[in-house]
């Protein structure tokens, strides 16, 4: 059998080498293998760091291009308090002075291509008028555009001008527009103003409102003909020329055999009288949508021509007279009695 071989023991208060050196040596392996562990996470570490610097590199050199650009070529910021300031017309501004010229003009041809244009512009010039509003020069002027375009927008808008402080009586274009509604409120909000005529110290306030009737036509001038009909059915017709009657046979009857037959002279037709009242459409200006439209009339007597305004809504395949403005008033000079023609004398 084979012999175990002793392990020696430490004796007490002494050393035993070969436990010494067994202990040497597995430290010397731990600290081999602890070594091994770092350097492989310090290698994953590194690795790490490189792939962060690889990428941040990367982007660098990316967006350098945009970071290295002119300052000059950089695009403007979008709005500022101040670019949003200089968009509001200011007291005083050349495009005010410039409206205040046209609507004001003593040529009314500048005033009435302003109020077609405005028309032509249609609701999107609301805003613009809202601020005109504001100033004295051109609150009436942009009141009575607003009349015209017509909507609820702009009736909203013109129903606050009626408590305006302003000497310029705006409540008046407000009542205008009104009366094209057909409503129980606007037919008694109208009902009132016509009350208080006798203490309206400004007769254009109950003038308008006044509604213009259900008047309408299949075309424009065919509505405006029948506003005016009953100024046009009482008008008196013109004097016609008188038929000549049959002669007077002469006091001597001369023998039929000496007698001549003298030549009858044919009878001079008039030229057809002018109505003594007549009515002309003189332009038309349409809305962006084509259905409301502004016409520019003249109604004219013997005596004068009156120019009026009219504002017509299209409503199912006809026009209706929305509201009617009078405008100025032209007197005509009194015209020379012509000479009349000699009579000729009488053939016997």
């Amino acid at each position: 059998m084979a012999r175990r071989q002793a392990v020696p023991h430490a004796r007490p208060g002494g050393s035993n080498p070969a436990a010494e050196g067994l202990h040497l040596t597995l430290s010397r392996m731990t600290n081999l293998k602890n070594a091994r562990i770092c350097r492989q996470q310090e290698c994953r570490g590194v690795r790490l760091w490189l792939s962060v610097l690889s990428l941040l590199v990367c982007g660098f050199s990316l967006f350098s291009p945009l970071y290295a650009q002119d300052p000059q070529s950089a695009p403007p910021p979008a709005t500022t308090p101040m670019a949003l300031e200089g968009e509001k017309p200011l007291p005083g501004d050349w495009a005010v002075e410039l409206l205040d010229k046209l609507a004001n003009s003593p040529n009314a041809e500048a005033s009435d291509a302003l109020y077609r244009a405005t028309m032509a512009a249609g609701p999107d010039v609301i805003p613009q008028l809202e601020e005109a509003l504001k100033d004295d020069r051109t609150a009436e002027f942009a009141a009575q555009a607003l009349a015209y375009i017509g909507g609820e927008k702009a009736l909203q808008t013109l129903w606050k001008q009626v408590p305006d402080p302003r000497d310029l009586n705006l409540r008046r274009f407000y009542f205008g527009a009104l009366a094209e509604f057909d409503t129980p409120d606007a037919t008694q909000t109208l009902l009132d103003v016509i009350r208080r005529a006798d203490q309206e110290p400004d007769r254009t306030v109950t003038e308008a409102a006044i509604p213009p009737g259900n008047k309408a036509g299949g075309s424009i001038e065919q509505a405006v003909r029948t506003y005016f009909a009953p100024a046009l059915e009482s008008a008196p017709p013109p004097e016609a020329a008188q038929p000549a009657g049959p002669q007077r046979p002469s006091a001597r009857t001369p023998s039929t055999s000496s007698a001549r037959t003298p030549r009858a002279k044919p009878v001079k037709k008039a030229p057809p009288a002018k109505p003594v009242v007549d009515v002309h459409v003189l332009n038309i200006t349409l809305s962006p949508d084509q259905t409301r439209a502004l016409a520019r009339v003249a109604f004219e007597d013997p005596s004068a021509t009156a120019y009026y305004d009219f504002v017509l809504q299209k409503r199912y395949g006809d026009w209706f007279v929305a509201s009617v403005w009078l405008g100025s008033e032209v007197e005509k000079q009194p015209s020379k009695a012509e000479p009349s023609e000699p009579t000729e004398p009488e053939v016997e």
